[in-house]
C-alpha cells in the first residue's frame, strides 16, 4: 500500500492495455471505493512493494467492469490470493476451470461466449498457449506482454477453445503457464526477428476454426516452421465426436 493519487492511499490493483492510451496500472483508491487507470506510456514513476496488502477488488463477468472490494480486506503478508474471499465468490472466475471441481453459474455463462486459442512469444524458448473470450478482444494478448502473439482459433466457447490450448500444451517447448518474473527475464534480451519469424510467425499458417458441435472440422491450413508444425501435431489430438 502507498500514496499515489492525490496524496491519498492507494493500492496497486493490476495491469492492463487500453486501445487508446496503450498500457495502464490499474490503482484503488481505498479511501473513495474507486478505480483509477495510470496511464504508463510516455511517464516517469517507481513503485516500493510495502508489506501491508490488501485486496485488489472483483471482476463482475457480466458487465466486464473491475471494482474496489467493498470491505477493504487487509489480506496476510504471504497470501497467494491478490483477492479476498468475499471478492472471490462475487467474481466467481477460475483460470483453470478444466480442472476444478465446481464451476460457477456466473463462469458457466462466461465460457459459454465464443473464445480463441493464442500463442504469446517471449523468446525462442518460451512460448505460451492459452484461451480468452471474444468479448475481451485483443486485450488478453497485449496485456501478456509478449514479444508478439497472434490468435490460432476460434470457437464457440470456452471448453472448445480449452481442448487446443490442452493439445498445444502437450507439444514440446510450448508453455501453459508463465510467471511475470520469467516472461520479464524472457524478454530482457534484444529481438531477433528472423529468428522470431522462423519459431513463431508462420505458425499463422494453422489458424483454425472450431465447429458449434465440437473439434470436428478443424483443419490446419498449410504452414511451415517449427511452431506450424507443432499446431499440426496438436491439432491432430483433438478428440472427434463420435462417428466422425
Amino acid at each position: 500500500m502507498t500514496r499515489f493519487i492525490n496524496g491519498r492511499t492507494t493500492v496497486l490493483a493490476g495491469h492492463g492495455f487500453d486501445d487508446a492510451t496503450g498500457p495502464y496500472l490499474l490503482v484503488n483508491d481505498v479511501d473513495a471505493r474507486e478505480q483509477h487507470r495510470f496511464a504508463v506510456r510516455g511517464r516517469t514513476f517507481s513503485l516500493r512493494r510495502l508489506p501491508r496488502r490488501r485486496c485488489v477488488g472483483r471482476f463482475d463477468l457480466a458487465t466486464y467492469e473491475k471494482s474496489c472490494c467493498p470491505l477493504n480486506v487487509e489480506l496476510l503478508p504471504d497470501a497467494k490470493e491478490t483477492m479476498c474471499p468475499a471478492c472471490i465468490e462475487a467474481t466467481g472466475f477460475n483460470p483453470s476451470f478444466y480442472y476444478a471441481d465446481f464451476v460457477s453459474p456466473k463462469q458457466r455463462a462466461y465460457n459459454l461466449t465464443p473464445h480463441f486459442a493464442y500463442l504469446a512469444y517471449f523468446s525462442p524458448q518460451h512460448v505460451k498457449a492459452g484461451i480468452s473470450s471474444e468479448t475481451r478482444g485483443i486485450e488478453r494478448l497485449l496485456e501478456q506482454g509478449a514479444r508478439a502473439a497472434r490468435i490460432v482459433g476460434r470457437f464457440s466457447c470456452a471448453d472448445e477453445a480449452r481442448e487446443l490450448e490442452a493439445a498445444l500444451c502437450a507439444q514440446p517447448g510450448i508453455l501453459e503457464t508463465m510467471r511475470a518474473s520469467l516472461k520479464t527475464l524472457a524478454c530482457g534480451g534484444a529481438l531477433r526477428p528472423r529468428r522470431g519469424r522462423a519459431r513463431f510467425g508462420r505458425a499463422g499458417g494453422g489458424a483454425c476454426r472450431g465447429s458449434r458441435g465440437g473439434a470436428d472440422g478443424v483443419r490446419p491450413r498449410a504452414g511451415s516452421g517449427s511452431l506450424a508444425a507443432l499446431f499440426r501435431r496438436a491439432v491432430a489430438r483433438l478428440p472427434r465426436p463420435a462417428g466422425a
